[in-house]
């Protein structure tokens, strides 16, 4: 893994309205120097970007989030403690767009959130 990349996906399996990824955080990525030096965290905006690329990728669409319901951030994600994490997706199309209900797990729940990406 580069050193500038924070995660690897290591397994993405996509079904009919769902996408499941394991996903390989790189505890070495220059984020964490700075968020938290000496107690590193996964930075929730990461977790956002995270569900938007790897949703992007699982349907081969370009999105962009336009809203977040219900976002919880449950419990910090330490790439040291918990370096390999998984991603579960469902989905629906809505006009113009995808709805989606997302959780982050690990050794514990990280994250979760509904939300809604534009196409495009």
């Amino acid at each position: 893994m580069s050193s500038t990349q924070l995660y690897t996906i290591e397994n993405l399996q996509v079904a009919d309205g769902s996408i499941t990824a394991t996903v390989v955080l790189n505890a070495a990525h220059p984020i964490f120097e700075g968020h938290f030096p000496g107690q590193p965290v996964l930075p929730g905006a990461c977790m956002l970007d995270m569900v938007k690329a790897i949703t992007s990728v699982a349907l081969g669409q370009q999105l962009r989030l336009v809203k977040a319901d219900n976002l919880k951030f449950i419990t910090p994600v330490d790439p040291l403690v918990s370096g390999k994490l998984q991603l579960n997706i469902t989905h629906q199309p809505v006009t113009n767009g995808i709805k989606i209900k997302a959780t982050l797990s690990g050794e514990s729940p990280y994250m979760k959130m509904d939300g809604v990406f534009d196409i495009g």
